[in-house]
């Protein structure tokens, strides 16, 4: 693992980030929910794992822009004839949409992705960066 000065001040930064999409959202009066997630960095790649049970996959969208994972989707619930009476009501339907700051720079064109048992498993290769050459001069 290299040594990242701002490491620890992204982390606060996301931090803040969800306490703020939490707070608000829920002033504002907004349906939905937020995923859990799990971002974990190899020696050529991140691995992102973000729990959407519910969620089909074609109603996830995932774009990376600016070394940012952004995840959105939509758990819609069942519509049902007859009305019911809930007793208890804990499952959180809506859109939503989840962005996290990746820890090393990827190549989004390369990444894959895998839904299984409400589980998505977003694989992202680390770019390749230039190696150092030697530049010969020339006498001329």
């Amino acid at each position: 693992t290299h040594w990242n000065p701002f490491r620890a001040l992204e982390r606060r930064e996301d931090v803040f980030d969800d306490f703020m999409r939490e707070f608000f959202g829920k002033a504002r009066g907004e349906e939905g929910f937020m995923p859990p997630v799990e971002v974990a960095e190899a020696e050529k790649d991140v691995t992102v794992t973000m729990a959407v049970p519910g969620v089909p996959k074609d109603k996830i969208d995932i774009s990376v822009d600016d070394h940012v994972l952004t995840v959105r989707g939509e758990h819609r619930k069942e519509s049902e004839e007859k009305k019911q009476d809930y007793h208890r009501q804990e499952i959180r339907y809506g859109s939503f949409a989840r962005s996290v700051r990746l820890p090393a720079e990827v190549d989004a064109g390369k990444a894959e992705a895998d839904l299984k048992d409400g589980m998505l498993k977003i694989r992202l290769p680390k770019a390749a960066n230039p190696k150092a050459q030697q530049i010969k001069v020339k006498a001329i």
